[in-house]
């Protein structure tokens, strides 16, 4: 698995580049210094990358945000065809939720992400997953990029490429798994 972003980036370098960044004063006390974005096609890696960047960069000042929180449910429609479903486009998506969830971030408040169930295909109305504020929101997802109400609010960009053969068997490992 290789590293590729624009501009280029070297996670040793990327990271101490971003400790730097955050022990500098440049941002208001009440304003997240950095949202970053982790992209990839699936099963490359994206959240191996994002969890060695956490733990790396210390959990307290790191919270990640998952596009797969965001899949709006399915219609009545969709359900009944669901094997035709395409899952991997930008209207698979609540962009308007997760824009929320990155505004109100990146203004230090709280948000409460939603959880989405996979063998329903639907939001779990009973579940969120609490996101407190931090210093650096780590962004995953494979149509992040896609999305412009999303990549407005994107401060550096991290694609994580992966051999394709690679990448399918992981899938049919998870897929398998559900």
């Amino acid at each position: 698995m290789k590293i590729v972003s624009f501009p280029p980036f070297d996670l040793d370098r990327g990271l101490h580049q971003l400790s730097h960044h955050l022990s500098s004063n440049t941002s208001t006390p009440n304003e997240t210094k950095r949202i970053r974005n982790e992209k990839g096609g699936t099963a490359s890696g994206k959240t191996t990358v994002v969890e060695e960047i956490c733990q790396r960069l210390h959990d307290q000042c790191v919270v990640m945000l998952s596009q797969d929180s965001f899949y709006r449910g399915l219609t009545e429609a969709e359900l009944e065809n669901v094997g035709a479903y395409n899952f991997d486009v930008p209207s698979a998506f609540d962009v308007a939720a997760m824009v929320d969830c990155l505004r109100d971030l990146r203004n230090m408040k709280a948000v409460d992400v939603p959880v989405y169930d996979f063998t329903r295909h639907a939001r779990d109305e009973t579940r969120a997953r609490r996101v407190e504020p931090a210093d650096v929101v780590v962004v995953e997802g494979i149509l992040v990029l896609q999305m412009p109400e999303v990549r407005e609010f994107l401060n550096m960009r991290v694609f994580v490429d992966t051999d394709d053969d690679v990448r399918l068997a992981r899938r049919i490992q998870r897929d398998v798994a559900w």
